[in-house]
């Protein structure tokens, strides 16, 4: 890969971790791992790692410290960070939604809804799908997406408020000249 050919990735991804092949199979496939490099020259690869990772989370502890808690740290170590690079072997298409940043993934790979509802729990589970759209999937046993030139309907505006009366829709006639902190306490007392 040229360095002019890395201005073809996406910007996110051009300071991932770049490898080159310690061996591939007769049909390409490798299978004997990868050499990091930073030369573009010589990678065949560019990885999911991103070069960060999480904050280390481990309490400061004295010392010795026994086999649970070291257990127990080792779960809050940092860990690297990947943003997914996938191989995909069939048809996929990424059209622009109408929101701006926001986009609709078609993928040619029919399967049954138990292989479809397992996909839609870990893409919500690790934060590539919204949890709410992932629960009204799996509520429906379907997903769907607006077509790409049906736009979202505008949000109807809130109604003015400017004062707890409004807010509670109490008819100022109703409050016998009290303020309305004093009038909802006193509803709250008569309770």
């Amino acid at each position: 890969m040229s360095a002019v050919d890395m201005d073809r990735l996406p910007e996110y991804v051009r300071s991932h971790q770049l490898a080159s092949l310690r061996s591939t199979t007769t049909e390409g496939d490798y299978e004997g791992g990868a050499i990091h490099t930073d030369d573009p020259e010589a990678a065949d690869v560019i990885t999911s790692i991103t070069g960060e990772s999480t904050p280390d989370k481990r309490p400061v502890r004295e010392s010795p410290v026994s086999l649970k808690e070291l257990l127990e740290d080792l779960e809050l170590l940092p860990e690297e960070m990947h943003r997914p690079v996938l191989d995909i072997d069939f048809a996929a298409t990424l059209i622009p939604s109408t929101t701006d940043g926001h986009f609709h993934l078609y993928l040619d790979k029919p399967m049954p809804w138990r292989d479809f509802e397992k996909l839609l729990t870990v893409m919500g589970e690790v934060g590539i799908l919204e949890q709410g759209y992932v629960d009204a999937s799996i509520a429906r046993h379907y997903s769907s997406v607006r077509l790409p030139w049906v736009k979202k309907p505008d949000p109807e505006p809130l109604p003015e408020i400017s004062s707890v009366r409004d807010l509670l829709g109490i008819d100022p006639d109703w409050t016998g000249g009290l303020s309305s902190v004093d009038f909802v306490r006193q509803q709250r007392d008569r309770s």
